[in-house]
């Protein structure tokens, strides 16, 4: 991880007028490309603007948030942005989404942190580069989520390179900090992945040369037929996956003083950096001196998920910390004398981001604790920059003062969000049956007024951070307070076995799952939440409503299956039917299944899988299914589907082409928004469904 910055307390807001006329990134690599405007795509990507009068907010005004960095943020995340060595400019990568013509807005832009000086654009244009994930040990898995992208500056700070995807490739750019040179470095198939500068201006680049090759098989395969084999994906795939890991083709370039790209047949070889244990979940070392600071997972306490912190701060003097602090730190820096700074989540539930220093021989100390949510964050000599969110505020940059802990704003994306009628969130805390520690924050109509009582909708599952639209997306919490619901955005607990194991309490795992206890753990936690809004005096307990995507679903699904106290389900993905999940996704999820004790065959544990089975129980759940899936998984919802159907109870699906578990795709993000609060308002004014 890398490490003064001089500005305390300065939000930098201004227009980002830039010369020229970005282009629209097309939403689909087979889909033509759309070009912007100046008065669209700069005027949105790069301009302020204003704040008129304080009005309600719509689910356009969440969707065209400006985002950089990856899928949620957390204190462990890699750092999205880039400070120059001389700590006076930020580069980042920007993008917003433009439902209406199914697009992005994307550029790179260098943000000044000091007065006297304009932003940048030093790029704009290309396509979403979004994630790719192994699953099951099936690669090249494709994901709905925006890959984390950060550009990277030369050790003089003249030249920015950063990676963008064309033509369903991703390429290395250049651009000089000037903004005179913009060019592309790279050609060829397969994704460039990483990339990292020397000292001497020379770029490494590597490229997924392997898993190209692997698809190019497969596709090379095709006349003779597949097997139907541990490759395949069946749910959302006709064509098997490669399987494996594959290694990066790493390619070394040299970059002249005018931008010029030179090859050099065999890279120098690359200065030894100290060494630190290879597994390490997060490092950071001084090439220098030797120092290195480094966690690794705790061995001797294995599926807790806790890590030990290790400091080597002079030649043959290493320490490891006991504190239990440091059991969950997750970014770390080397400090000034030989000390050490860790950043990690704590407190109630986890809920608090606090960031710590360590000497190495006494406790650590607290140099901040806080509910906002900080993370890939960049060390600067007195100063942490870190991407930031707090329930209420969009992403932004911030600099945390390591001797004080205070925070500023550096900064602000999107400034015309203050401007907008935000509902506050009130945090609740409270314990279920079993012992664990749950969070949720409740969002009230933003003219509320005592005595009033609200439809209530629950969205799941995670509520760290932003409240904007919930885990996945799709449930735009600001929004749909302004149009007169109460929102209680739950978090569920810590997983039930991963506490058992922090408390060193044995447990069957066959048991565990044949009981489905963690289900039983989230939905008690649910249950009391939804409890403890009702004891407010806000919420209407006739008009409940549960939704959510993949935990969150199975949140749902489990809760409509055991209480009676939700009247109205939506649903992102759906549902947990034996006869699918065992058969219809794929060998290799199905020896996933097996490998963590599901009750396997199903036929045998019929009784187990009905606490899960939607499907089984169509006749006696009392609350209509409103499932809004995507292509790649709406399959797992039709025998749920159908079940409902033939019991003449209410259930509808609509499918989204072309998207994946996390949905990408502007236009059906803003009419999932829209469709989610159209089926609120219908349900708010019906009577509740009548059970049997």
């Amino acid at each position: 991880m890398t490490r003064f910055i001089w500005i305390f307390g300065l939000v930098l807001s201004f227009p980002l007028l830039v010369s020229g006329d970005p282009s629209m990134a097309s939403v689909s690599d087979r889909a033509p490309a759309v070009q912007g405007s100046k008065t669209t795509c700069s005027a949105a990507l790069l301009s302020s603007p204003a704040v008129g009068v304080p009005r309600s907010i719509e689910p356009l005004d969440l969707a065209q948030l400006i985002d950089f960095g990856g899928y949620g943020l957390s204190p462990g995340a890699e750092p999205a942005f880039a400070l120059s060595p001389d700590g006076r400019w930020i580069a980042v990568q920007l993008r917003k989404a433009d439902p209406v013509r199914n697009t992005y807005c994307l550029g790179v832009a260098l943000f000044p942190l000091s007065h006297g000086s304009a932003p940048v654009l030093l790029d704009q244009g290309g396509e979403l580069v979004r994630d790719q994930q192994s699953v099951d040990g099936l690669s090249g898995f494709p994901a709905g989520t925006a890959k984390s992208l950060a550009p990277a500056w030369s050790a003089d700070g003249s030249w920015i390179a950063f990676l963008r995807r064309d033509a369903g490739v991703t390429q290395l750019w250049l651009a000089s900090q000037d903004g005179r040179v913009d060019r592309m470095v790279t050609s060829g198939p397969g994704d460039v992945e990483r990339f990292e500068w020397s000292a001497d201006d020379q770029l490494t680049y590597f490229r997924e040369t392997g898993l190209a090759n692997a698809k190019a098989r497969i596709v090379d395969d095709a006349p003779q037929g597949y097997l139907y084999d541990e490759r395949y994906w069946a749910l959302s795939s006709a064509t098997p996956f490669p399987r494996g890991t594959f290694k990066l083709a790493a390619t070394t370039v040299q970059i002249g003083a005018d931008g010029s790209v030179r090859s050099i047949p065999e890279a120098k070889p690359r200065t030894t950096i100290p060494a630190v244990p290879a597994g390490a979940l997060a490092s950071d070392v001084n090439a220098q001196t030797g120092e290195a600071v480094w966690i690794t997972e705790d061995g001797k306490r294995p599926r807790t998920y806790l890590g030990i912190l290790h400091l080597r701060n002079r030649p043959g003097g290493e320490a490891s910390c006991a504190a239990a602090s440091c059991a969950t730190a997750a970014a770390v820096w080397l400090g000034e004398h030989g000390s050490v700074l860790f950043l990690g989540r704590y407190g109630f539930a986890q809920s608090e981001t606090a960031l710590f220093r360590w000497d190495g021989q006494t406790s650590p100390q607290r140099i901040l604790a806080t509910s906002d949510l900080l993370g890939g964050c960049v060390l600067r000599v007195r100063q942490l920059l870190c991407a930031h969110e707090t329930s209420l505020t969009p992403r932004n940059i911030v600099s945390v003062n390591i001797d004080t802990g205070k925070i500023h704003e550096l900064l602000d994306f999107n400034p015309q969000w203050k401007g907008l009628k935000i509902s506050p969130a009130r945090r609740l805390r409270w314990k279920n049956r079993f012992g664990l520690e749950t969070i949720a924050d409740l969002v009230l109509p933003p003219d509320h007024r005592a005595g009033q009582r609200h439809p209530l909708i629950v969205v799941t599952y995670e509520t760290r951070g932003f409240l904007r639209g919930a885990t996945g997306d799709e449930y735009p919490i600001q929004a749909m307070a302004a149009n007169g619901f109460a929102v209680l955005s739950f978090n569920r607990p810590l997983d039930y076995d991963v506490w058992l194991a922090r408390r060193g309490i044995a447990f069957s795992k066959a048991e565990f799952r044949r009981n489905w206890m963690d289900r039983q753990s989230v939905q008690d936690s649910l249950v009391k939440g939804v409890r403890l809004v009702e004891k407010l005096g806000v919420v209407d307990p006739s008009h409940i409503a549960v939704s959510g995507l993949s935990d969150g679903a199975s949140t749902a699904e489990y809760a409509l299956i055991h209480s009676r106290l939700f009247s109205l389900a939506l649903l992102s993905t759906c549902c947990e039917d034996p006869a699918i999940t065992n058969t219809e996704i794929g060998p290799a999820y199905h020896a996933m299944l097996k490998q963590y004790d599901y009750p396997l065959p199903w036929e045998r544990w019929t009784a187990s899988w009905d606490q899960m089975n939607l499907a089984a129980h169509a006749g006696d759940v009392c609350a209509p299914l409103f499932i809004q899936a995507s292509d790649a998984e709406f399959r797992m919802a039709l025998s749920t589907y159908q079940a409902w159907k033939d019991a003449a109870r209410p259930v509808t699906m609509y499918v989204y082409p072309d998207e994946f578990h996390i949905k990408w795709q502007p236009a059906h993000r803003l009419m999932i928004y829209e469709r989610n609060i159209e089926r609120l308002k219908a349900w708010a004014k019906a009577p509740r469904l009548r059970c049997n």
